[in-house]
């Protein structure tokens, strides 16, 4: 019964050890991986509301310029 029991229990090897790290490190490069994705869509969105800013600044400027002029003129 001793044997049978020692035969089916955990028995710590290099190779089980070698096998469990290799696999969380298999793991952690796949977390890696998914948040360089998640951090490149979200440059990505920020870029794009950058642009949009800058042109509604550009937008505003010459919008506030033409209505100057048209106050000289009126004045």
């Amino acid at each position: 019964m001793i044997k049978i029991k020692a035969h089916l229990s955990f028995r710590p090897t290099t190779e089980k050890a070698i096998k469990g790290i290799t696999a969380a490190l298999e793991e952690l490069d796949a977390v890696v991986a998914h948040e360089n994705r998640e951090i490149e869509k979200q440059d990505a969105a920020i870029d794009r509301a950058a642009k949009a800013r800058l042109d509604a600044f550009t937008r505003r400027d010459r919008a506030e310029q033409i209505a100057k002029r048209f106050n000289d003129l009126v004045a």
